[in-house]
């Protein structure tokens, strides 16, 4: 009879168990499909502002900014000689007549 009685116990408390154990992963099922939406609508958004700042044309990116300074140093570095002849001229003619005034 005590064996009975501790089986039906073991029995109701097994139940009770895979009943807490069921419960769970329903819950955990549900909590790991609202986070999975919650990821995909925050990727969504993200690749929304990735393409707008990409599509968007007002103003100047930085990529053309820095075409233009790589273009102009290319440009200083073929002419440094003409522009290092240029500017000598220009302070020499500065330095000269400036004792004038």
């Amino acid at each position: 009879m005590k064996e009975m009685r501790k089986e039906n116990k073991l029995k109701r408390v097994v139940r009770k168990m895979k009943i807490q154990v069921e419960k769970l992963v329903r819950a955990f099922s549900q909590k790991k499909k609202e986070l999975t939406e919650r990821s995909l609508r925050w990727a969504e958004g993200k690749r929304g502002q990735v393409v707008e700042k990409l599509s968007c044309s007002q103003g100047i990116s930085t990529i053309e900014i820095i075409l233009i300074l790589v273009v102009l140093i290319a440009l200083i570095i073929i002419f440094r000689d003409r522009l290092m002849a240029l500017i000598n001229s220009i302070f020499e003619t500065i330095t000269s007549e400036s004792g004038s005034v």
